[in-house]
């Protein structure tokens, strides 16, 4: 369908995010579906295969049970699966699920030191994110950076924040 739509719509830019937990067998184990990290990959690489307007991301989410190792998976994801474009979440508590306070300061820490790399790799041109020659890039790119800065400040006490005036209003 990747090329179907890059056809169809040779005037726009096409981004798919996909989403990547862990290495393969925990990533298997968190998402309970065997084999999916290779579908992940296998998808990216069909992705990056059509080319022209199209753009895959992938997508890390700092938890509970990868904090320990999320350089490793940032690492082997540039450097075995040959990512060009990542994004990064932390965890969120769902409905009744509490993360526990010490915990959540790890998985903050941990999205720090991530997202500190991938800013510097950025910076360098070891990743290239979003595609920087379109506006549509260069927007997802900056909108990452400050989605970074606020789940910094906010991820330990989450808050509301506005940067709409008229939201400051009700």
């Amino acid at each position: 369908y990747v090329q179907e739509l890059s056809s169809e719509f040779p005037d726009r830019r096409l981004t798919f995010s996909f989403s990547i937990d862990d290495f393969p067998e925990q990533h298997a184990r968190i998402r309970k579906i065997n084999g999916l990290f290779e579908h992940v990959v296998e998808s990216c690489q069909a992705v990056k295969e059509v080319g022209g307007n199209t753009d895959a991301n992938i997508t890390i989410t700092v938890s509970g049970e990868n904090y320990k190792h999320i350089m490793d998976i940032y690492e082997h994801l540039i450097e075995k699966v040959g990512v060009k474009s990542i994004s990064a979440n932390p965890v969120r508590d769902e409905g009744i699920y509490q993360t526990p306070k010490i915990l959540k300061q790890k998985i903050l820490d941990a999205y720090i030191k991530l997202t500190d790399r991938m800013k510097r790799d950025l910076e360098s041109g070891r990743l290239e994110g979003y595609d920087p020659s379109t506006l549509q890039g260069r927007l997802a790119n900056r909108k990452n950076a400050i989605l970074h800065g606020i789940l910094k400040d906010t991820y330990l006490e989450p808050h509301y924040i506005s940067p709409c005036r008229s939201g400051s209003l009700f």
